[in-house]
């Protein structure tokens, strides 16, 4: 006659406790994290700024480009002090760009001038939009980089944990746009 053992037990606490205490963070997740943040705050910001003093400016030109302007400041600015505070090589950087400036004036000025159109048309599509959908667009953009450099770029190659990782960003967008589009209906 066999013994039947039963199983021990679960008790939620203690695994919880378990999981608390084997749990680690490198330092590039933590950074992550950390830019999820600015990131986020960048959205809520942005929308404040519109719904606040876009009625003085009436949303004009000249309104969106003095918000990207105080974009630009503050991220370089910060951008900046985390590279002084964060990487090694900083000082290698700039020599290398000193040396190189031919090399580097035109696409960086191109990168720029495509940033700003891309801020640009953010920021105007997020004055008529909530920053619920701006956020779930900008999920988007590693997408997009990442396809744009696979395509445009020759050496460039992608492996199966990248494209899977960009299945998931548009199941997760889609399922997100379908479920927020299923309660707006249930609302109405």
């Amino acid at each position: 006659m066999q013994s039947s053992t039963s199983p021990p037990p679960i008790n939620p606490i203690e695994d919880l406790l378990k999981f608390i205490a084997s749990f680690t963070c490198d330092y590039g997740e933590l950074l992550v994290l950390l830019s999820t943040f600015f990131w986020s705050g960048h959205l809520i910001l942005t929308d404040y700024s519109f719904k606040h003093f876009s009625l003085l400016a009436s949303a004009s030109i000249t309104f969106l480009f003095q918000i990207m302007l105080i974009q630009y400041i503050v991220v370089t600015i910060g951008s900046i002090v985390m590279i002084v505070v964060i990487e090694e090589t900083f000082i290698d950087f700039v020599i290398l760009i000193q040396e190189n400036i031919s090399q580097f004036f035109w696409p960086l000025l191109l990168l720029s001038a495509v940033e700003t159109i891309g801020m640009l048309l953010l920021a105007k599509g997020q004055n008529y939009a909530p920053p619920s959908h701006a956020a779930i667009l900008l999920c988007l953009e590693g997408v997009f980089t990442t396809l744009g450099s696979f395509i445009f770029l020759p050496n460039e190659t992608l492996h199966i944990y990248e494209w899977i990782g960009c299945v998931f960003i548009l199941l997760g967008v889609i399922v997100a746009t379908y479920y927020d589009e299923v309660e707006n209906a249930h609302e109405e």
